[in-house]
């Protein structure tokens, strides 16, 4: 009887470990977060086998087999991955599992993300060229290409197979960065007082899906 609860409480734990993200490929954190994650996934398979019991008297398991599951369900979860991080890590170091990315920006910040990255080559991303915010961007990070420029962000993505866009803050204004969110179908959302040159609204609101427009305290009388 064990043997067969056992085996159905296998596909219970893969299941409820996707909805917990423990299989996300885009989620990168690792350490506690991850093993935190493991451990209430692990819980939650566990209370669910004790909710049934309750719930049908005739199902009956043993307290020191539920006990013993839930302890060695977490230890083996986490020595896995603990393990496969390492050997993650050491590929990555040798040049594969890094997913392709470009960095918005040719100033000296973009220089230096591209150089950063491509130092630290465990952080599992690989730039492959820059993007030019402004006319005339030149390469200047680890002699990384210009794949084009900002309004042309979609097109680069799918023609290189990009999975990340790094944004170099300082070499964007807030419309091309309002923009480049926008075009790469992230939710943008404008939080103000009003307090600003029609002008400045107008220019944003094309790519903006939510105002939120507070009257904040002190706002009235320094607009008036």
């Amino acid at each position: 009887a064990y043997f067969s609860l056992t085996a159905a409480l296998i596909a219970l734990w893969l299941t409820h470990f996707a909805f917990a993200r423990l299989y996300d490929t885009q989620a990168r954190s690792g350490g506690t977060a991850e093993s935190a994650r493991a451990a209430r996934a692990c819980t939650m398979a566990v209370m669910l086998v004790v909710v049934a019991t309750f719930l049908y008297p005739a199902f009956t398991v043993s307290r020191m087999w539920v006990i013993s599951v839930w302890i060695l369900s977490f230890l083996f979860v986490s020595v896995n991955r603990f393990f496969a991080r390492r050997l993650v890590r050491a590929l990555r170091g040798r040049g594969y599992l890094r997913a392709p990315a470009v960095i918005v920006g040719t100033n000296e910040e973009a220089a230096n993300l591209a150089t950063f990255l491509r130092d630290w080559q465990a952080s599992g991303v690989r730039a492959v060229g820059l993007v030019a915010t402004t006319p005339g961007g030149t390469p200047g990070g680890a002699g990384l290409p210009v794949l084009g420029s900002a309004p042309d962000i979609a097109g680069i993505v799918r023609e290189h197979g990009i999975e990340d866009v790094i944004v170099a803050i300082t070499s964007t204004s807030r419309e091309q960065l309002l923009r480049l969110c926008h075009e790469s179908g992230l939710h943008t959302v404008l939080d103000t007082c009003g307090y600003a040159p029609w002008e400045v609204m107008r220019s944003v609101r094309r790519f903006v899906d939510i105002v939120l427009c507070a009257n904040r305290p002190g706002d009235t009388d320094e607009a008036t």
